[in-house]
């Protein structure tokens, strides 16, 4: 089920920039940062966004991490295997120039953990809130520095959260 719902979320999002008025492709570096129990994880990510918006501001966005590193606590190794989903958007302006962006979504995320040379893979899913703002390059309005937060799950002392920063290019 949860490929199916994937599937249909990165269609959608990939189907967004033909109705757009505006589409765009995005790449952050980042922190994912897992909290399991009292153990806080914050493993170095990469993000790539795509996207699509209709001139009124509302638009479709799917998100794609993976782990750049893992991650040591307490002798619990963790790495971010993947994270993908899509997201429902409205964009802004906040102030000049400066953009900003909510969205609601559903993200899937895969943790591979090992402790005390036992590994094991964990999966998490369901809804996720982001939230980004955008300034264009005076030099290079298409081009955007963007700074992004998605609360991507929260359920049986399990917290994962994604921050990025990065450049957004508008075609």
């Amino acid at each position: 089920m949860r490929q199916i719902t994937c599937t249909f979320i990165c269609l959608a999002c990939f189907s967004a920039p033909v109705l757009a008025e505006t589409w765009y492709v995005g790449a952050d570096g980042g922190v994912a940062m897992v909290k399991a129990s009292s153990e806080k994880f914050y493993i170095p990510a990469a993000n790539v966004r795509l996207g699509g918006r209709l001139e009124n501001g509302v638009g479709l966005e799917a998100l794609f991490s993976a782990g750049v590193t893992d991650a040591e606590e307490a002798n619990v190794n963790m790495e971010l295997s993947s994270m993908a989903g899509g997201y429902l958007t409205y964009t802004g302006v906040l102030s000049g120039d400066t953009l900003a962006t909510l969205g609601v979504g559903y993200v899937s995320t895969e943790l591979a953990t090992e402790v005390g040379g036992v590994s094991s893979d964990l999966s998490f899913d369901g809804t996720s809130l982001a939230i980004r703002l955008e300034e264009p390059l005076k030099a290079y309005p298409s081009v955007k520095l963007s700074a992004g937060y998605y609360h991507v799950f929260e359920d049986d002392g399990v917290k994962i959260r994604n921050f990025g920063l990065g450049l957004q290019y508008d075609f």
